[in-house]
């Protein structure tokens, strides 16, 4: 056997070798590429706390951070960012939001005077949600604020509950609810907002405390 008779047949057993090694890879690669039938049972993600629906109309986007460390208490608080992209003016109030639980249960936001009178976290909720701001500013950054109190703090007292949401305009804040029966951790849970000027609710799905899927 001559040295080139050689070379060619350790060439060939060194393809041999590599050939089912690079199906494998990429028989692995396809088996744990994401199957895009899938559908998620939330809304799209911001951040692992914040979810958002996003039309031509209006961007909805609901924090969940501050309402994990209530799960134990009797109200929870949500983070809320509505903005204006194509609409007319909105009028914005508390009633604008409603919250359902896992089980199909509807709530409407609680009133001023019980969370003022039986709720003492307000001002812990409201730095979570100063920190929050983080997440999801680069939604925002083309809109223009509009200021809004829902439920004053302690260091911010003055309501501020009846917002005329103009064309590019956003408005942040926070709404409270019940805990619901069987707990707020957990979901899918959904807030919907709707007002006279709109002609269909829009809805964000979401989780609370729940740990992704392994």
């Amino acid at each position: 056997m001559n040295h080139r008779s050689g070379t060619r047949r350790s060439s060939l057993r060194r393809c041999a070798f590599l050939v089912p090694v690079l199906l494998s890879v990429l028989f692995a690669g396809c088996a744990t590429a994401p199957n895009p039938q899938v559908v998620s049972p939330v809304s799209a993600k911001l951040s692992p706390c914040n979810y958002k629906d996003e039309g031509t109309l209006l961007l909805l986007i609901v924090g969940t951070e501050a309402a994990q460390y209530n799960i134990k208490e009797k109200y929870f608080p949500l983070f809320v960012v509505v903005a204006n992209k194509q609409s007319g003016t909105l009028h914005v109030t508390r009633e604008s939001f409603t919250f359902e639980d896992s089980l199909g249960r509807r709530y409407s936001p609680l009133p001023l005077e019980i969370i003022q009178a039986e709720y003492h976290r307000g001002e812990f909720d409201r730095k979570l949600l100063r920190e929050n701001y983080a997440f999801t500013a680069t939604s925002v950054d083309r809109f223009t604020l509009i200021p809004s109190n829902l439920y004053p703090s302690v260091t911010r007292g003055i309501v501020n509950d009846d917002i005329q949401l103009p064309r590019f305009g956003y408005m942040s804040d926070l709404l409270y609810f019940p805990v619901p029966e069987q707990g707020v951790q957990g979901g899918p849970f959904h807030l919907s907002f709707k007002t006279p000027e709109l002609a269909d609710a829009v809805v964000v799905t979401f989780d609370i405390g729940r740990e992704p899927a392994p």
